[in-house]
């Protein structure tokens, strides 16, 4: 694996689109080296590989749909690569035939336990939606991807209840919930089926309702973004404001929740890394004011030095362990942080503006050029406030604040090291 920069407090204040690629690389270099060295492959046929739940245990044979899901988000931007292509495929076939392989790998009372636990699988709408999502990212030109999707989503539709949104179950036992319902329509959008209104009040009411927990909000509200993407209002951009509000006193230390669900008898939980999903709300719906806020940024900047450090990025109270589900949803952030600085240029103008500042005020040169480029990122910052209509003047503010403080602090760092 080759070397990548680590951005540090020394030369970054803010994330931009070069730190978002090589983020991007680490994870994909993690799954790739899972994929090839990984127990879970191991008694597998050649042309096939899978994932579970951990990301670094090499020795764990333990995959499913969930792990594999996530290694297809990762990989699916492979092509170009024949090695990553090829495991790209591979991939996506077992997910496709997993039941006809993983049954005949066991014998006895042990392969009816496989049976059963395969055919809740199907039902399960969480899995179904977070594969129909990983294969909905991925080129159509990856072998198996057009067949395997549309059975995905077809099954998906199925299961929507007659008055909107879905149950954890496809098979229509139960009540609507509301984040398995923000999960199987973020499937059906990236796959370009046409989302129901009825669908969308689901979300809504669910949302302004607080029918859930803030952690689970956090994701219901960045669907709703991406499926309204092209016409967020004022309104879209208050939720966000206002669940940050909530949040924010714990997002001073590294943190998710995990949701647990019933099918039959048995609980499952999936993982809800709430703070990446917040992350995500802003850069969709205010990136020149919120997002670029130093708060926020911090968040991205750490996330970045967890995930290029030997122990990785792990949720304390998660375990020791990366997760390959929330390392894929990284990946879905630095892919949009990606996007949204090629989109939107005055982005890069303000991110590079402010790493120009904290450079200098860390570097042996201070004084007026630190006072130059702080006097740029401020009149760009309200330039962008003013054009953009995105939040308060408060959501830029503390970063002219910073560029001014940096400034002084450069000037007064420059006159002691002469």
């Amino acid at each position: 694996m080759a070397n990548l920069p680590v951005p540090s407090r020394r030369e970054y204040a803010c994330v931009d689109a070069v730190v978002a690629f090589e983020a991007m690389n680490l994870i994909r270099e993690k799954f790739r080296v899972l994929l090839v060295a990984g127990a879970q492959v191991r008694d597998l046929p050649s042309d096939m590989r899978a994932a579970g739940q951990h990301l670094d245990r090499y020795e764990f044979p333990q995959r499913g749909i969930f792990g594999t899901a996530a290694a297809i988000r990762v990989m699916g931007d492979s092509l170009g690569s024949d090695d990553n292509e090829s495991l790209l495929n591979a991939l996506i076939k077992y997910a496709d035939e997993r039941s006809d392989v993983e049954i005949p790998l066991v014998g006895g009372a042990e392969a009816e336990g496989i049976r059963f636990r395969l055919l809740v699988e199907v039902d399960d709408t969480f899995k179904m939606a977070d594969l129909a999502y990983s294969l909905a990212k991925v080129t159509r030109l990856a072998s198996g991807r057009d067949l395997l999707l549309r059975k995905l989503v077809d099954r998906i539709e199925k299961g929507r209840r007659g008055n909107g949104g879905w149950a954890v179950d496809l098979s229509g036992r139960g009540g609507s919930d509301l984040l398995a319902t923000a999960h199987a329509v973020r499937a059906l959008h990236t796959a370009g089926r046409a989302i129901a209104g009825r669908d969308v009040v689901v979300l809504e009411q669910g949302l302004t309702g607080r029918d859930a927990s803030d952690y689970v909000a956090s994701f219901v509200l960045l669907v709703l973004l991406m499926v309204r993407r092209d016409g967020l209002t004022g309104r879209e951009r208050g939720w966000v404001t206002e669940l940050w509000e909530r949040l924010a006193p714990e997002t001073t230390k590294s943190s998710e929740a995990n949701y647990d669900y019933q099918i039959g008898s048995r609980t499952y939980y999936v993982r809800v890394p709430w703070q990446v999903y917040l992350l995500s709300c802003a850069l969709i719906a205010q990136p020149a004011t919120r997002f670029l806020a130093w708060r926020r940024q911090r968040l991205v900047l750490a996330a970045f030095e967890a995930l290029a450090s030997t122990k990785g990025f792990v949720y304390p109270l998660s375990g020791a362990t990366p997760s390959t589900r929330t390392y894929a949803v990284l990946y879905d952030f630095f892919d949009e942080t990606r996007l949204a600085f090629a989109r939107i240029p005055l982005l890069g103008v303000l991110s590079r503006s402010m790493n120009i500042v904290t450079r200098i005020v860390y570097g042996r040169t201070a004084g007026i050029a630190a006072g130059v480029a702080s006097l740029i990122f401020t009149v760009v910052a309200v330039r962008v406030w003013l054009t953009s209509g995105q939040g308060s003047i408060g959501d830029v503010a503390t970063n002219i604040v910073a560029a001014a403080v940096l400034a002084l602090f450069g000037l007064a760092v420059g006159r002691v090291r002469r």
